[in-house]
């Protein structure tokens, strides 16, 4: 009984601790380096390389390179 406390306060320490993904935090980067496209986490990889996403804290967009995600300025600060 008290392992499967221990192993749900766990999980829900681990699910409570997890990065938002949503419009207002895109750019963000996970545990794993993948970065928020306004929906869901995306990892730089070969299927990703030179995808482009927005920053909306910063005058920035993120850029998948072979040495993983770059940020970049904008003049316009919204993107490509």
């Amino acid at each position: 009984m008290l392992r499967l406390l221990f192993a749900t306060l766990t999980a829900l320490a681990i699910v409570g601790c997890t990065q938002p993904c949503d419009q207002q935090h895109l750019c963000a980067l996970d545990g794993d380096r993948a970065i928020c496209d306004g929906t869901h986490f995306r990892p730089c990889d070969d299927a990703t390389r030179a995808e482009v996403v927005p920053c909306v804290t910063s005058p920035r967009i993120a850029v998948c390179t072979p040495s993983g995600w770059t940020f970049q300025s904008t003049p316009r600060g919204n993107g490509p």
